[in-house]
Order: structure tokens, then sequence, then C-alpha cells
């Protein structure tokens, strides 16, 4: 359990790591603090959350952001991309049959020592059956696979994810985001959720389209994770201090083709890793070391020797 000290930064933690979604920081850090307090229903989950909106806006991000800073540990996200369950017979894959198959769930939760996050990409693309699934879960906290096995959820999170309503999102920009957020959530009800399940959560947030400006902080943000962990990495291979600047111009690059309308940022972090790692191989292979001023050539990062 975390600490007094450590509850009271995890707002601050959430949204250093998340840009653009100020408005759902707060009611997600209420919920994880209520479970982390232990004052949450007995035999129910310590929180659970319906996140909507675009691919690419910071959801399953947040969701890493909060498991690691909880568990110390990203491993104990355990995720499923709901795509891959469409049809009734692909729930034996998830969930297991009485030949003795607990599924991909019941393995990882007899691995995940009773604790941990349950993340559910993509929700509606599920088969039906798989709703009374996610009712038990939240509702008594518990899953029963196919082997007959039942496990206690009730130290874990559960986070279900969805595109239903993006739409709304990327073609309603001159509408205040509170209408915006109403019309998202009423597809809920369009697509066939009853309030039986969507009343089960601690909340159901939506996640805002990015801007220009957002997604220029979190190309920003990228750049400085990877270069300070590029820096460590050279340092102890060189025996010797090895920095690398940032510049503005990389900054914009990484914007314009690391982002895209279908993505968001999702993109962003690989093109960061990439296009630095390609040209630290570069300076490396002329047998140079890797520090001083990064700036955009094209499409690539170029490295500038400090003189």
């Amino acid at each position: 359990m975390l600490s007094v000290k450590e509850l009271n930064q995890l707002e601050d933690v959430l949204r250093a790591a998340i840009k653009g979604q100020d408005h759902i920081i707060s009611p997600v850090t209420a919920v994880l603090r209520r479970g982390e307090l232990g004052l949450t229903v007995p035999n129910r989950p310590k929180g659970s959350f319906l996140f909507l909106g675009p691919t690419g806006t910071g959801k399953t991000e947040i969701t890493k952001t909060f498991t690691k800073y909880i568990f110390e540990d990203v491993s104990k996200l355990i995720r499923f991309d709901m795509s891959e369950y469409q049809s009734k017979e692909s729930l034996v894959s998830l969930i297991g049959d009485q030949s003795g198959w607990n599924g991909r769930l019941g393995e990882a939760l007899l691995k995940s020592d009773a604790c941990g996050v349950l993340l559910f990409d993509e929700m509606e693309k599920a088969h039906n059956d798989m709703m009374d699934i996610f009712l038990q879960m939240m509702d008594d906290a518990r899953l029963t696979t196919g082997t007959g096995i039942t496990h206690d959820l009730s130290q874990f999170y559960i986070v279900l994810t969805s595109n239903l309503g993006s739409d709304k999102l990327m073609n309603s920009k001159r509408l205040n985001f509170s209408t915006i957020e109403n019309s998202v959530k009423s597809t809920l009800k369009q697509a066939g959720y009853r309030d039986e399940f969507t009343g089960r959560f601690s909340e159901i947030l939506v996640f805002k389209m990015l801007d220009y400006d957002t997604m220029r902080e979190i190309a920003e943000l990228n750049i400085d994770l990877e270069f300070k962990r590029v820096e460590k990495l050279l340092s102890k291979r060189f025996g010797q201090l090895v920095t690398l600047e940032k510049t503005s111009e990389i900054i914009d690059l990484v914007v314009m083709e690391g982002t895209n309308v279908r993505l968001g940022a999702r993109p962003i972090r690989n093109f960061v890793e990439t296009t630095l790692q390609n040209s630290i191989v570069e300076k490396l292979l002329q047998d140079e070391i890797p520090s001083g001023k990064v700036i955009s050539k094209g499409s690539k990062f170029e490295i500038q020797n400090k003189g």
C-alpha cells in the first residue's frame, strides 16, 4: 500500500505523465486513493474505470503510469486486446474450459500474486458474452474460469477502454467539451450497454482529442525520457559524461512525423526511440562519441558533436 506521502504525490505524477487530459486526473486519482486506503466496498475491485476516446489520447498510458506507481512494477498490468475475442469460441482462449486449460486470463491471474491491474482494450469488439464476465468481475470481484477455479479480484483495479463515440470527438470541435462528453457517453446506451453494466464502474471518463500544443508537450516529454536513458547508457559505455542537447526543431519533427489523425500520439514514442537510436548508430559506426546538439535533417535526427 502507498504511504500517505506517496498518495499525496499521486495526482502530480499522473499530471506530469498525461498531457492534455487535465479533467480526468482528479477523478482517477480519487478512485486510486480510495482503493489504496482500503475504503472500497468489500467484495469489489479496488476501483474500475471505463475510458472512452480516440486511439492515442492517453487511455492506456495513464493505466501504465498508475500501475507502475502503485505496484512499482509495470508487469503488474495484465492487458488484453478484446478484438481477439469477437467470437464465442475465442472466449475459451481467454477464460479456459473443462479440459484443464485456464485460458490466458486465468493463467495470468495464477501468476499475479492476487493483485495488479486488468486492462481490457476496445471492449466494444468483444463477444456479447464477455459482458457477463465483466459484470462478475466488477460486481463480485471474482472470476470463475472454465476449469472451475475462482479467482479473487478484490486487490485489482479493472480498466476497460473503448473507441465508441470517437467520431463525435473528432467531428464536433466547435461544441463545448461537456456537450461532447455527454454525447459520447450516450453512445454506450445506443450500442446496447445496459445501465446494469455501466453503473458498475467507479468512473466513466472521456478523453479529449489532442491539439497541436499538447502533441508538442508529449513529443518533448518522450524526447526527454529517451535522451536521459541513452545518456546514461552511453556515459557508462564510454566512461565519461555523454550529453545530448534537445533543439526546438526536433520537437517539431517528432510532431510532424510521429503523430497522425488515426493513432493520435501513440506513434511518438517509437518514432523518437528509432530516430534517436539511428543517429547514435551513425556516430558509433564513424567511431565517434555521440554527444552534442541534436538537430533535424530531413526526417532524421543528426547529432552535432561538440567541437
